[in-house]
């Protein structure tokens, strides 16, 4: 067992991971979670989830994202889908919901 993530509402690691994971050179690993990140300011109980980076077995936040409806989170909330890294390293992903006009939005995170 490498983490197990909390079970907990809206724990500040994340809950419910459904990502693919994300291995890169280094042998580290990177998802996210819809679920989680201690960052529910609607207080939905859920939060908005985290992607993280587990180094071996050290779960790393890269970022949590808010809860809340509509457009209130400009940073998206549920992050879903396949992640990527660029040639920079920079991971990118996207989210179901939130960002400017409440639809979800592309994000960049540097590790």
């Amino acid at each position: 067992m490498l983490h197990t993530f909390c079970s907990l509402k809206d724990c500040k690691d994340g809950a419910s991971p459904d990502t693919p994971l994300l291995l890169d050179a280094a042998d580290d690993l990177f998802g996210a979670t819809p679920e989680g990140g201690g960052y529910d300011v609607d207080l939905n109980g859920i939060g908005g989830g985290v992607a993280f980076e587990l180094s071996g077995t050290s779960l790393i936040v890269l970022h949590r994202f808010c809860a809340r409806g509509g457009s209130a989170c400009t940073d998206g909330w549920w992050p879903s889908g396949n992640l990527v890294m660029d040639a920079s390293g920079h991971i990118l992903g996207t989210t179901l919901f939130g960002g400017a006009d409440g639809s979800g939005e592309v994000f960049r995170l540097t590790p």
